[in-house]
Order: structure tokens, then C-alpha cells, then sequence
């Protein structure tokens, strides 16, 4: 399925979750790669590269960047565990 329009992606930066997962399901990557719109090489970085500072992110705010998740189980885990947090404190919810 493709959901952005190919020349956003084709100009934007591409950031991902997972380039492994991304490359196996993501439309909007593995359409223009088919069309040969846009190569591997076209995804910036991976998120987690960002945030340990390997890679960076966006450049200005003139730059178009685009985020594609395929979602991955850790990143589940770790917004659960925001909210859980979030509810504990806030005494919402009922734990089961």
C-alpha cells in the first residue's frame, strides 16, 4: 500500500524505524524503488541512529523530512509502558 505520493518521498529525507522492515513492507519505499524513482541508499537514517547520535536528523526547518514505521515491538513496549506510567500517576484506568 502506498500512502505518500511518490515525490514527496523522492525529495523528502527518509527516516525509518527499521530499514530491514521497511525494505520487506513499506509501499511508500518499495514502489518508488521498483519504479526506480528512488534507490536503498535514499532512507537518511534509522531513528535509533538519530537518537544515539550516529546519524542526523533534520537539517533546518526548510527540510522536508518524512518518518515511515512499518511499528516495531519495542517501540509497543515502550509507549505501553509511557502510559501505563502516565495512568498510574494520574490514578487512571483499572489494572487487571
Amino acid at each position: 500500500m502506498q500512502e505518500v505520493p511518490e515525490d514527496t518521498i523522492r525529495t523528502g529525507h527518509v527516516v525509518v524505524d527499521s530499514r530491514e522492515a521497511c525494505w520487506e513492507e513499506a509501499g511508500d519505499l518499495l514502489i518508488p524503488l521498483k519504479k526506480g524513482l528512488i534507490s536503498k541508499d535514499h532512507v537518511r537514517a534509522e531513528l535509533g541512529e538519530i537518537l544515539a547520535g550516529v546519524k542526523v536528523g533534520r537539517g533546518s526547518d526548510n527540510e522536508v523530512t518524512i518518518f515511515k514505521s512499518v511499528g516495531n515491538a519495542v517501540q509497543d513496549v515502550a509507549v505501553a509502558t509511557k502510559a501505563l506510567e502516565e495512568a498510574r500517576k494520574r490514578d487512571l484506568g483499572v489494572e487487571l
